[in-house]
């Protein structure tokens, strides 16, 4: 038997105060688009005044409306129903057009929105969202780590119908021209026209430290500074010099040491030396 309907506002938040109220459930229901329950799993613990402003939508001008209806009368799957009816379910589908185009009619669902956000890039929103596809978009999706495999599935996952040829060619473009030109990060570059004393300095365990990595035969890269490892490899008798920005041998300069001063001649024992004005021995001549 149901309750009787609440005759003012008072009375409904006495009875959505009390324990077991559907109000203190909201939480626990599965209801997907119900965001405004989630404010009223709050009456509880809230004032009269506060009360009122939180059943915007539930009372109107005296009137109860469904809403407060199925919450007054304890019903769990009331409210459910309700917001069924007032807030359409997610779309996840898209219509993928010849024009690299998607378009989405109604309120994308989050799955969907990230995956065409990953992809492609948003040209508008509303009542339909449209989403174009471009070699700019599908390369973001590679360089986060997806494959044009993965492009291709989950696209086709989420579309009306099959995926337009002008899309199949567009991702396959990009992921051919993918990573032909790489940039690695180094602090130096170690270099020689010997490929095997470059394959001996990469596997010596002594380099270890310095973070070794052969990119081609001739080519090694260090993560440490040139002078620290220029100066490992002088330690290890590797003769190694250091180049310049522009490929030149780099000249280093050695310190410079003033002349060292001659030490006056040593006389004989017992020859008296003779003074100066001063009154210094001068020595004799």
């Amino acid at each position: 038997m149901s309750a009787p309907e609440p005759r003012s506002v008072g009375e409904l938040a006495d009875r959505l105060q009390r324990p077991g109220s559907v109000a203190l459930a909201l939480p626990r229901l599965a209801l997907p688009h119900l965001q405004v329950a989630e404010a009223l799993a709050t009456l509880a613990s809230a004032s009269r005044d506060a009360l009122a402003n939180l059943l915007l939508g539930v009372l109107a001008r005296g009137v109860l409306f469904p809403m407060g209806a199925a919450l007054s009368a304890d019903d769990t799957e009331g409210p459910s129903s309700v917001c069924r009816r007032l807030l359409p379910a997610a779309t996840g589908t898209a219509r993928i057009g010849a024009d690299l185009t998607a378009v989405v009619t109604g309120t994308p669902s989050a799955r969907l929105t990230a995956l065409l956000d990953s992809v492609a890039d948003r040209q508008a929103g509303g009542t339909a969202s449209v989403w174009r596809f471009s070699a700019g978009g599908i390369r973001r999706a590679l360089d986060a780590g997806h494959t044009p495999d993965d492009i291709a599935a989950d696209l086709a996952a989420v579309a009306v119908g099959p995926l337009p040829q002008p899309l199949s060619y567009l991702i396959t473009d990009v992921a051919r021209s993918h990573g032909r030109v790489r940039v690695t990060p180094a602090a130096c570059v170690i270099h020689s026209k010997e490929p095997a004393l470059l394959a001996e300095l990469a596997a010596h365990r002594k380099f270890d430290k310095l973070g070794l990595r052969q990119l081609a035969p001739t080519v090694l890269v260090s993560r440490t500074p040139l002078d620290k490892t220029l100066a490992a490899l002088r330690a290890e008798g590797c003769a190694s010099v250091a180049e310049t920005t522009n490929g030149t041998v780099r000249i280093e300069q050695t310190e410079r040491r003033g002349a060292a001063q001659v030490p006056p001649p040593r006389l004989p024992r017992g020859e008296p030396r003779s003074r100066n004005s001063d009154g210094r021995r001068r020595p004799s001549t």
